[in-house]
């Protein structure tokens, strides 16, 4: 979701810090002091719903990386007539009655496009789980993982930096990231104090 970034003639930069503040778990902001965005990455036992009292917290996974990639490929497709690379994988199904999206023991889906907040995560991401029938049922939920679990999934901060940096590149190299985003997940990793 790319809400809140600036029109056409807004810098890059600028688009993309915009965007961060309002939507990633592992957000950082080059003009907000240190601390504040530790209290962001922080676990968030409280997180309040955005769409009224029976709603659960949207998905916070940031889009808008993912979005700018594919904006990019579009764009080099229509320019030179051809476009690198493979499409995007498709999710992986768990055939029904009724068929649903494979998971992994996180509740995180399994396949389709990864970024570092899919395969490095900090909450259960997904697209589903509103009640029905509002305008907040299209943007899914986030449930943060409790103290103990990010613990025993990151042992020290350090580890935790590291696999963010690898999930990035990998991202990258599959073309579902931008290399020019790589700095700003990163920094929003080392800014973090998972696994301290």
């Amino acid at each position: 979701m790319v809400t809140g970034t600036t029109g056409s003639r807004g810098t890059r930069e600028t688009r993309e810090r915009t965007t961060e503040r309002r939507e990633s778990p592992h957000r950082s902001s080059t003009s907000a002091p240190r601390a504040a965005s530790r209290r962001e990455c922080s676990v968030r036992s409280s997180l309040e719903p955005a769409c009224g009292v029976s709603s659960k917290p949207i998905n916070a996974g940031p889009q808008h990386y993912v979005l700018s990639a594919a904006v990019d490929r579009l764009t080099t497709w229509v320019r030179k007539g051809r476009i690198r690379g493979r499409s995007a994988p498709r999710l992986d199904i768990v055939a029904g009655p009724p068929a649903s999206i494979a998971r992994d023991a996180r509740g995180n889906a399994l396949g389709g496009i990864r970024t570092p907040q899919l395969d490095v995560p900090i909450a259960t991401l997904s697209g589903l789980g509103q009640p029905p029938g509002g305008f907040c049922a299209i943007f899914g939920t986030t449930v943060p993982f409790d103290a103990t679990t990010l613990s025993m999934l990151y042992p020290s901060h350090a580890e935790y930096v590291t696999a963010v940096a690898k999930a990035a590149g990998e991202a990258v190299r599959a073309r579902h990231l931008l290399r020019a985003d790589v700095p700003a997940i990163k920094a929003a990793a080392i800014a973090s104090n998972v696994g301290e």
